[in-house]
């Protein structure tokens, strides 16, 4: 045999783990285009992943490589997950991990509803879960994406493998208006139900917050905590000395192209942090938003075995530059190895390729009234609770309550002469940062109720460079003259009234509610103007929802098919005696 021209050692450098390699000179170019490589002078060294001693493998290829116990373990690892690729397309998979019906009569609202209408509780995970599943689990990944479209389960994925590897120290940090939503993943999947979340309050100073986190994680003891944090705010001076004091047992970046500007200081901060986690997970329904360069800044974070962490040679690498003195990206290059190499520690999953997705899926992003539209909200509300328990409120006089209270969460109230005025932009600032999400070119309709909704969405969208058109009463700006949703623009805003049963919105498979109404026809209407013959994609519907409101009363009797009036006064009834 041979002798090893390459010697393969695991140790640390700068506090980092990190695999040493002793190479001829003849070897000196293979070595330097490892990702991360470093010359300390004596030897080379790259991060110790199994993506990296893979990488190695590949560079060194006819050379004869000596690896100590260590590095042969990575090696392991890395064509144990190359093994496990066939579970991608793999159609007979066990069930996973989590909380499933167990209801004696147990019903689906619509034909195809996944999820039981009695408990609330899914009937069983979807292939594409399974899939995504057991491709991380019987590949060994500590490391590894869930690129999976919006309404496609990622969530569900990641509790079910927070459950098998038995998680106890888990740091979820994602978008602000998807805060209050893992908890309520955790408890509708998690089978283990001692979960303590720490989930911080939207007001207050971060130092303030930080402090009270660091309290409740003290607290917890042995028992297992989830801590959740915004992406503005787990980079502040004040938040780092808590967050870098954990080593987490697994980091969740959730919507993760939220980092994908390497130099934004919340990327740089998430690249720190990684070091403290034994595994890491990211998940987004859009790696590449706006180019392929957007996945370096996630891998940074996830695996920097893949590509390193110098953005200016994974750029030289996969870009061509020009213009300028070359510091503009004038095309892409070498896209299929990019592909293969961010792919190898990824499952995706369109939602046009999905059949057994549900008919159609609400999807709630929440947001929190501040004091002054809270306090005007509350006087309303009071009065019509206090009105429905002395019995002097009628189906009539409660529309227009309902009314009222919506166009408060709106951010306006209405006089005494009907003029409106602006009080709040808590729910304009959850949309801005729900389109944060989607590519300014993905067609998006917008459903309002309001005037005023308009006039604000339209100041939204054109803010973030989106092309508007528009649906109202006086204006028919998004339509073709065959009614269909017009090529030229991204945005169409839609009055819940306006148009007619023609109305062809299908180029778009995403639909925000900023307000709803309470005609149960008209939402029918609205639904079908997207999912109707020659829509290719299963739609989205999303609804911009305000915590402690009347929302989710009038959401969930449309829903359920309930009259929202009668469900929104029942609402209001105090239990006798």
């Amino acid at each position: 045999m041979p002798e090893p021209t390459v010697h393969a050692t695991l140790g640390a450098h700068g506090g980092q783990p990190r695999v040493f390699l002793k190479t001829p000179f003849r070897l000196k170019d293979a070595a330097k285009g490892l990702p991360n490589a470093r010359w300390d002078g004596q030897r080379w060294h790259i991060p110790a992943s199994a993506s990296a001693v893979l990488s190695m493998h590949t560079r060194m290829r006819g050379e004869e490589i000596a690896m100590d116990a260590g590095v042969s373990t990575l090696y392991a690892e890395g064509q144990h997950a190359i093994k496990a690729q066939e579970n991608r397309t793999a159609e007979a998979l066990p069930e996973i991990p989590g909380k499933y019906c167990q209801c004696e009569e147990s019903y689906r609202i619509e034909d195809r509803d996944l999820s039981c209408a009695a408990c609330g509780l899914s009937f069983g995970s979807m292939l594409h879960q399974r899939q995504a599943y057991w491709f991380i689990i019987n590949g060994e990944l500590k490391y590894a994406m869930l690129g999976m479209d919006m309404g496609t389960g990622k969530s569900k994925v990641a509790v079910s493998l927070v459950e098998k590897w038995e998680a106890r120290r888990i740091l979820i940090v994602c978008p602000k208006n998807v805060m209050g939503v893992w908890p309520r993943e955790f408890k509708l999947h998690s089978s283990y139900e001692g979960w303590r979340y720490i989930v911080p309050s939207e007001k207050g100073s971060v130092q303030k917050r930080s402090l009270w986190m660091g309290q409740q994680a003290h607290m917890a003891g042995d028992r297992p905590y989830i801590v959740i944090v915004n992406y503005d705010a787990c980079w502040r001076t004040q938040m780092t000395p808590f967050l870098m004091s954990i080593e987490w047992d697994l980091i969740v970046l959730d919507e993760s192209h939220r980092v994908k500007a390497p130099g934004g200081k919340t990327s740089k901060f998430l690249t720190r942090l990684s070091t403290h986690a034994a595994r890491r997970l990211t998940l987004t329904g859009t790696p590449m938003p706006h180019s392929p360069l957007d996945i370096y800044a996630q891998y940074r974070f996830l695996d920097p075995g893949v590509f390193g962490t110098s953005f200016n040679r994974f750029r030289n690498r996969y870009a061509i530059m020009g213009g300028y003195e070359d510091r503009q990206v004038m095309d892409y290059q070498n896209e299929d190895e990019l592909s293969k190499k961010w792919g190898a520690i990824a499952y995706i999953c369109k939602s046009e390729d999905v059949l057994d997705l549900p008919g159609w899926l609400p999807i709630e992003r929440t947001f929190e009234l501040d004091t002054k539209t809270r306090k005007a909200y509350g006087v309303i509300e009071n009065d019509f609770i206090l009105g429905v328990n002395n019995g002097t409120v009628t189906a009539t006089n409660a529309l227009t309550k309902l009314l009222r209270l919506q166009q408060i969460t709106s951010g306006y109230v209405r006089d005494d002469e009907g003029i409106d005025h602006r009080i709040g932009d808590e729910k304009a600032s959850l949309l801005a940062d729900v389109l944060e999400d989607f590519a300014t070119t993905e067609p998006i309709v917008i459903f309002a109720r309001f005037k005023h909704d308009i006039a604000v969405i339209r100041e939204v969208c054109e803010k973030q460079g989106r092309r508007v058109g528009e649906l109202s009463g006086a204006e028919r700006s998004a339509l073709t003259s065959e009614a269909k949703m017009r090529d030229d623009i991204d945005v169409a805003i839609v009055q819940l009234k306006s148009g007619g049963v023609g109305i062809d919105l299908t180029r778009a498979a995403y639909a925000i509610y900023y307000s709803m109404d309470h005609s149960l026809g008209d939402f029918d209407q609205s639904k079908k103007r997207l999912d109707r013959p020659g829509q290719r994609r299963p739609v989205r519907f999303i609804f911009l929802i305000g915590n402690n409101t009347k929302d989710p009363v009038v959401l969930d009797a449309l829903r359920t098919r309930k009259n929202v009036v009668e469900s929104f006064i029942e609402s209001a009834r105090r239990p006798e005696g």
